[in-house]
């Protein structure tokens, strides 16, 4: 109760920063979900309970720490908004052109085969390849990032065009996330252009809340059962806390392999979502993953984990930084879409792969006109 109060006092000072974003998403997901459904897997003890929650909570103290350390950033930018715009366009439509000209046979719009043509995908777009960078940078990153700039400059064009993109992922590999990175991201646009971000974040919160409300309502009315749950509220959120505790469990276990607290696994080539699948879920073809913090403690020891911490803090406050000096409300899509992401993803990953480090440069380089600007963006203060 203690944490859940506090986490809610620093959930109440939320005004939309880019930073702002990560603590809706991390503590709401991934916090929240742990304190109330950490037994969904096994019963925690609550010595154990404690020691899993101080390095769940380290990346919420931290990035407080860096805001007052990090000075006022000031970038001047030498690249027009069009032309960052059709150079993203650009990269999207060579990138779906090269995925058509060699896309899987199973390619269709069927939902009973779409784990089908994912795993062919996989076969196809291989790990490290150019193509399969591409498209992850398109569906996580670039695609997403189309579809704010329509909502922020109220373009249907390019709704349409990153609704189509999405549309193709699904077709190719059976993607359903892009529609709903396509949706959040027009729908944070579209209330950046009505001048009401400062209640987006609040809503946001609220919305989660709400959640819970829902399922507890449904629960009564239907007698033990929830559509909620089975949709939606697993997924986000019990599942979230179900692999909490398998990642937790394989630290505090004895492990097949050579492990050490400061580096990791020994064995450069482990990867540890592919571990977690094997051992706890028992399919060796599920990639389980987990927020970014722990996935690096799992996979890289202390090291890994105070790299991913002090990464991303560093990145979420230098955009904080440049978004108050600059106004470019490409900031607030970088710090909601990284804070979406390393909730599930290596922050590398989230950053590299998911094109998150080239918008970020891209934006750098942006010289945002006026009409999309933020003139006076929200201090991050109650009133």
């Amino acid at each position: 109760m203690a944490v859940t109060f506090w986490l809610a006092s620093v959930l109440a000072k939320a005004r939309g920063e880019p930073s702002d974003f990560f603590l809706i998403f991390y503590c709401s997901i991934v916090l929240i979900s742990f304190l109330v459904l950490h037994s969904v897997a096994e019963e925690v003890d609550d010595r154990r309970l404690t020691i899993f929650l101080a390095f769940l909570i380290v990346p919420v103290v931290a990035l407080a720490i860096f805001k007052k350390f990090i000075p006022r950033l000031k970038m001047v930018g030498i690249l027009s908004s069009h032309a960052v715009q059709n150079l993203v366009v650009g990269v999207v439509c060579l990138t779906l052109l090269a995925a058509l000209s060699n896309a899987p046979a199973s390619a269709g719009f069927g939902l009973d085969n779409s784990y089908t043509r994912r795993l062919e995908a996989r076969e196809i777009y291989l790990s490290g390849e150019l193509i399969s960078y591409a498209l992850a940078m398109c569906m996580n990153g670039f695609v997403p990032y189309l579809a704010f700039r329509a909502g922020a400059g109220k373009s249907k064009s390019l709704l349409l065009f990153s609704s189509c993109a999405a549309l193709f992922f699904f077709w190719l590999m059976g993607a359903k996330a892009p529609f709903f990175y396509v949706a959040i991201a027009f729908l944070l646009g579209t209330v950046i252009k009505m001048g009401a971000l400062k209640y987006f974040a609040l809503l946001l919160v609220g919305g989660v809340v709400g959640l819970y409300f829902g399922v507890l309502a449904e629960w009564q009315i239907f007698d033990g059962y929830s559509m909620i749950v089975d949709y939606f509220f697993r997924r986000v959120f019990a599942d979230q806390a179900a692999v909490l505790n398998f990642y937790f469990n394989f630290l505090t276990s004895t492990k097949p392999f050579e492990w050490d607290w400061l580096l990791g696994a020994i064995d450069s080539s482990f990867q540890v979502t592919y571990f977690i699948g094997e051992a706890y879920v028992h399919n060796v073809d599920a990639n389980v993953n987990t927020n970014a913090f722990l996935h690096a403690l799992s996979g890289n020891g202390l090291l890994g984990y105070f790299s991913a911490v002090v990464f991303i803090s560093v990145f979420l406050v230098v955009s904080d930084r440049l978004f108050k000096s600059s106004g470019n409300p490409a900031y607030i899509f970088l710090g909601f879409m990284y804070g979406l992401l390393v909730i599930e993803q290596a922050f590398t990953v989230a950053m590299i792969s998911s094109g998150i480090g080239v918008l970020f440069v891209l934006t750098l380089l942006e010289r945002a006109p006026p009409r999309l600007r933020i003139a006076d963006p929200p201090a991050n203060e109650l009133p």
